[in-house]
């Protein structure tokens, strides 16, 4: 059996998994979904000096008090900058990483600057005080504003940070923003990376879910059995 962490993206919180949670943890496998510092239910705790780091930090702490050892790690969205950093400051400890329609940075890289120019006006255009962004009007009714400066911490990530037993990108090609599609272009010629295409937009939980337990399911099984 696994260990799984999931992390969502922006505006969401661990609430976003629940279904594919529940029938991860009803096949006997450990699973934590995480919400991240002033989101959702946390939404309380969103102050100046939440960045990048407090939301890897999030991610540690969780599986240092679920006692969860070589974990699974799956990000949608933003989420994939909070578990590059995890894998980058818990180098040996991770087993896989899954990052659906996910940032995937490289070392000095930010979120922000991972953006077109058009998403970064609109982000700007829905940003309370230099605070927080505010979630789009077409997404589920419990998304909450999200601190903007998690999106301009660069992170750090060393050459070993993807050095895990398994490590996959799938791309929701419906997506129409298009922020997605570079990563899905550089790893697919980049050795190691089990890459895909979903077709669906990049609500992959509403519109895609059984594509969200696929992949947890292909990391686990594509791990069953290693040394760790």
């Amino acid at each position: 059996m696994a260990d799984i962490i999931f992390v969502a993206g922006s505006w969401h919180g661990g609430w976003y998994y629940a279904s594919v949670v529940q029938q991860l943890r009803d096949a006997g496998h450990r699973v934590c979904a995480v919400t991240l510092s002033g989101v959702a239910e946390r939404r309380h705790q969103c102050r100046h000096g939440v960045n990048l780091q407090t939301h890897i930090d999030d991610v540690l702490a969780a599986i240092e008090m679920e006692e969860m050892e070589h974990p699974i790690l799956v990000a949608h969205s933003y989420g994939g900058m909070v578990i590059t950093g995890v894998a980058s400051q818990a180098i040996g400890k991770i087993r896989a990483l899954v990052y659906l329609d996910a940032v995937v940075p490289q070392d000095g890289q930010s979120q922000w600057q991972l953006l077109p120019r058009a998403l970064q006006d609109y982000f700007l255009s829905v940003c309370n005080d230099g605070l927080t962004l505010d979630p789009p009007e077409e997404l589920d009714r419990r998304t909450s504003p999200h601190p903007f400066a998690t999106f301009l911490q660069k992170l750090s990530v060393p050459e070993d940070a993807f050095d895990v037993e398994y490590k996959s990108f799938a791309w929701a090609e419906l997506n129409p923003d298009g922020v997605f599609k570079q990563f899905h272009d550089r790893l697919v010629e980049t050795p190691g990376w089990h890459v895909s295409r979903i077709p669906c937009g990049h609500d992959l939980m509403n519109e895609a879910p059984e594509a969200v337990l696929n992949a947890t399911l292909e990391a686990i099984r594509s791990t069953e059995g290693r040394p760790e």
